[in-house]
């Protein structure tokens, strides 16, 4: 056990400085129980290695910035882009229709940057993603030099084995076990059943893969060379896959485990070898600790012990893989919530129940990278399961909710282990107490209490591009959607984001005008999400309350225009005490004949025309609508020149506040309310 806590406190060294306060409570509950449960000298060994670990934490190894040419490694390469070693620094290198492979040796001409990417609202974080890796700069590139190709070009030989299967089922073997991303549809299937992060950041498959083939081959050898046959087997499939790091720690773990039980007779348990392993890790590269197939790779074997010591014995397997299972689902609830924003009731079960159907397919798909002609009963097969999936998600059960906070993780994993430790000592009350407790911390984040005492306006960050929520209560509009060509704006942006405000549905989505920037995106909201109602300048014909909030057009000519910008619908509404005024696109045309056919219109934030054009937000507009606030939306560094400086200089004239979704993300205005 000892080992155990030292490996532990490693870990909370390194991440210390992430969340200061959480863990330094986590660490110091480490502590007393290491000083009250051994010796003393434990305790200090502890300490001393969780300062340790706190100092490797801060180092960072720059490369000189004034060189003019790199020279180094490529340690990870992707379709797009690849992580280039030099000098100790890791930088980021794109390359589009990138050929490099792990093991080129490259000199690089270039200039580095600080590593900067722009994150639209509730999507994947790029440069979060490779800051985790330990990747805080970039290689603007003027030429490369390969100086040594490494002889196996592990993509193009991925590659052209993908190349036997169909699109689909090429796109889920790519995602599942390249672990690459994919969009096919039994992909998006499994993403939705919350089953494709997990399996692919914890290695699930790819362990129970392994203990299948070892079952097969004892029927015919000792099951120590049937765990040696099994491992040689897959060296193939665990080549193409280096240098992720899911398969180096499976690796690492099988031979430790093998030489442990057949050379040094279980001299160390299952998680002295799982601690010695994480913390040998953890001093070669420090950034693990951080990244999600490490947590998720090395927190399993804890849980699974204590759950395997804690709950009662079954004698039934089956009954007691469920069980296992279930309170496996009870304990990642919190990287669910990470993860997908939501939680599912049904990952778990389906985990249980699909896997061994997935284990039929990544052994029929390693026949075929031994060249036995299987392609079409695996497309055949991928196209079954699809099937199922698709079916499956049909009775999809999400509870919709924001990441946990650092506390509210902390108290519930405290609360599944003193759960776990109750019933080991089968206390009924307590084990009642932690339960209920366990249960309220769930419900307090997928209930949406907040959202029956308060609303909100999202001026949403979806890049070049127009997207505005208003939730009233529990009820909820979207004026536009947004739309780019590179990415599906409702599924990446709007559907995260809803589900991080527990809405479960839109009660209307006004679309100002047809510009695929601000309605690009409504078919695959429409296609994945529930909206009740579309509303456009064509079926617009009078004020539309919602929630006790009522909006109206100011264009009362939208449909006669000729230009499309023109057309847009100017909506306003009053909410939270404040005046919303939001204008599409419309131009400095549309402005004149809102100001000949109103004599004023009540404004506090102000949503500028068309992404701060000058052709949109005049002078003696912007005088007209006296706003406090100013909301910009468009995309960082976009090619239009939006905002331009007249527009800028129009609104600073008026003392008007400028907020840009660019520069800030997403612009948020909230307020508790109870009617």
């Amino acid at each position: 056990m000892s080992v155990v806590l030292v490996f532990f406190s490693l870990w909370i060294g390194v991440v210390l400085k992430y969340s200061p306060i959480v863990l330094c409570v986590l660490l110091v509950i480490l502590l007393v129980f290491a000083f009250l449960k051994y010796k003393k000298k434990i305790g200090l060994i502890c300490l001393g290695v969780a300062i340790l670990g706190f100092g490797i934490s801060f180092i960072d190894v720059s490369a000189n910035p004034k060189d003019d040419v790199y020279s180094g490694f490529v340690i990870e390469s992707k379709s797009t882009y690849f992580i280039f070693y030099s000098s100790l620094e890791r930088m980021y290198v794109s390359s589009y229709d990138n050929t490099y492979e792990v093991g080129d040796y490259l000199a690089i001409c270039g200039q580095k940057e600080d590593l900067t990417f722009k994150t639209l609202e509730s999507s994947f974080d790029f440069g979060e993603y490779l800051e985790k890796k330990g990747v805080t700069s970039s290689l603007k590139v003027t030429s490369i030099e390969v100086k040594f190709a490494a002889p196996l070009r592990l993509n193009e030989i991925k590659n052209n084995f993908l190349d036997n299967f169909d699109e689909d089922t090429a796109n889920f073997i790519n995602a599942l076990f390249f672990s690459s991303t994919s969009d096919g549809e039994l992909s998006t299937n499994l993403t939705t059943l919350h089953l494709s992060r997990f399996a692919s950041a914890s290695g699930l498959y790819i362990y129970a893969f392994i203990n299948a083939l070892v079952y097969l081959f004892s029927f015919i050898l000792p099951k120590k060379w049937a765990k040696v046959c099994s491992f040689i087997l897959l060296l193939p499939y665990f080549v193409l896959l280096y240098p992720r790091f899911t398969i180096v720690r499976i690796c690492t773990m099988y031979i430790l485990r093998w030489i442990n039980e057949y050379c040094l007779k279980k001299r160390f348990s299952s998680l002295q070898l799982t601690s010695m392993a994480g913390s040998f890790f953890l001093l070669f590269n420090h950034y693990l600790a951080r990244q999600d197939s490490f947590i998720l790779g090395f927190s399993i074997p804890f849980v699974y012990y204590f759950i395997n010591t804690s709950l009662p014995k079954i004698k039934n397997r089956f009954a007691k893989r469920c069980v296992n299972t279930l309170t496996f689902g009870v304990f990642f609830i919190p990287f669910e919530a990470y993860f997908y924003s939501s939680i599912n009731l049904l990952t778990y079960p389906l985990q249980l129940l699909l896997t061994p159907f997935f284990v039929v397919l990544a052994f029929m798909t390693l026949l075929c990278l031994f060249k036995v002609p299987l392609y079409g009963a695996v497309n055949w097969y991928t196209g079954l399961l699809n099937k199922g999936c698709s079916w499956l998600t049909k009775i999809n059960i999400s509870f919709y909710c924001p990441s946990f906070s650092p506390w509210i993780i902390f108290a519930f994993i405290a609360l599944f282990f003193l759960l776990l430790y109750f019933i080991q000592i089968k206390h009924k009350p307590l084990i009642k107490l932690s339960a209920t407790l366990l249960i309220g911390i769930t419900l307090f984040e997928v209930v949406p209490i907040t959202n029956y005492v308060s609303d909100e306006v999202v001026f949403i960050d979806v890049g070049q591009g127009d997207s505005t929520l208003i939730r009233i209560k529990n009820r909820a509009v979207l004026i536009d959607t947004g739309g780019l060509r590179n990415t599906d704006i409702a599924t990446d942006v709007l559907i995260p984001l809803f589900k991080k405000e527990r809405i479960y549905s839109l009660d209307c989505v006004f679309i100002t005008h047809d510009d695929y920037d601000h309605d690009g995106a409504l078919a695959s909201l429409c296609d994945n999400f529930t909206v009740k109602n579309v509303i456009s300048y064509g079926t617009y014909t009078e004020p539309i309350t919602i929630g006790g909030v009522t909006f109206t057009n100011y264009n009362d000519n939208a449909p006669n225009h000729k230009e499309e910008n023109d057309r847009s619908l100017v909506l306003g509404w009053h909410l939270m005490d404040l005046d919303f005024l939001v204008m599409g696109d419309a131009t400095t045309n549309v402005e004149y004949e809102i100001m000949d056919n109103y004599d004023s219109i009540p404004c506090d934030v102000l949503k500028v025309g068309h992404h701060g054009s000058s052709t949109s937000s005049s002078d003696e507009f912007i005088r007209y609508l006296d706003p406090n606030d100013a909301i910009i939306s468009c995309g960082l560094n976009n090619s239009y020149g939006h905002p331009t400086n007249q527009t800028l200089e129009t609104l600073n004239k008026y003392g008007v506040n400028i907020y840009r979704t660019d520069l800030e993300g997403s612009i948020r205005y909230f307020k508790y309310s109870l009617w």
